[in-house]
């Protein structure tokens, strides 16, 4: 499934919406302003049902971010202390033990998504656009959309801050 992430131009939150391949709004994100800390709740525009929420911790030591569903922590990804040959530099670990990895830089702005059997999730990259940042984000079949989604949320995030794990991932 292919998705069209954009964000929305001239706002003081991060909000985004999120289309499918036939160019129907299937999400929203909507980023908290007045939060310290990162925050975004991903809804479904059907049912107007939150699906996921994104969280950034403030006193880690590297970038690290939550990921909750209904209340439970679901995931975490976290800048990896060093980067391997692949190109990984996040890595995403979930609760039933699963882990994930993020390959690519931000000077492409070109990411894998691939499992620890280095199969493909997810593949996200830059789409040109006037105003606000948009992204296309391919996800593999019976893989979860918005769990690959909110990846890319957070490293357009993560680039908009410009901190140290932008910088040292290619910029």
């Amino acid at each position: 499934m292919r998705y069209h992430l954009k964000e929305r131009g001239l706002n003081l939150s991060d909000d985004f919406i999120i289309r499918d391949e036939t160019g129907q709004v299937v999400y929203e994100v909507k980023g908290d302003f007045l939060q310290i800390g990162d925050t975004f709740s991903i809804y479904d525009r059907e049912t107007g049902n939150e699906v996921l929420y994104l969280k950034k911790k403030i006193l880690s030591d590297t970038t690290h971010y939550d990921i909750t569903q209904n209340g439970v922590e679901v995931a975490s990804l976290r800048r990896r202390a060093q980067t391997l040959n692949a190109g990984i530099t996040f890595e995403v670990s979930s609760k039933d033990g699963m882990v994930f990895y993020v390959q690519g830089n931000f000077k492409e702005w070109d990411f894998n998504i691939v499992d620890h059997y280095d199969r493909l999730l997810g593949h996200i990259s830059r789409e040109f656009a006037l105003f606000g940042d948009s992204y296309t984000v391919d996800v593999v079949p019976n893989v979860d959309g918005p769990f690959i989604l909110a990846i890319a949320i957070i490293l357009d995030e993560i680039r908009e801050d410009g901190g140290k794990d932008y910088s040292d991932s290619g910029r």
